[in-house]
């Protein structure tokens, strides 16, 4: 028995398809890696946190300070620039009178 018909297929790649297809077929491989490297991390987080419990480490006191500034309540805002704490912008002033007073008397001059 011979066919009736016979069909003959080819095709010819380009560098930049194939090295699309060289990708399609490293991409299981790919795959699989990068789950087993999220999946690690994940678990060593989860490790973490039961070593964390389990040592009472998530305990704390209410009055414990976060940051060493009140963010809120103690910036005051001046022309020029941002002041901390008002204390220190008392001090900084006292501190630069008593320069002048000091430099005054050097020179001959008193208040």
């Amino acid at each position: 028995m011979v066919p009736i018909l016979w069909f003959t297929q080819s095709a010819e790649l380009t560098p930049d398809l194939a090295d699309l297809v060289k990708l399609l077929l490293k991409l299981p491989t790919i795959g699989l890696a990068t789950f087993f490297g999220l999946a690690g991390i994940g678990a060593l987080l989860i490790v973490c946190g039961i070593v964390i419990t389990v040592r009472n480490g998530w305990e704390g006191e209410e009055s414990d300070k976060l940051l060493e500034y009140d963010a809120i309540s103690s910036v005051t805002p001046i022309a020029g620039g941002v002041v901390r704490d008002n204390t220190e912008r008392k001090n900084s002033t006292d501190e630069e009178n008593d320069d002048n007073k000091d430099s005054n008397v050097m020179m001959g001059e008193e208040d």
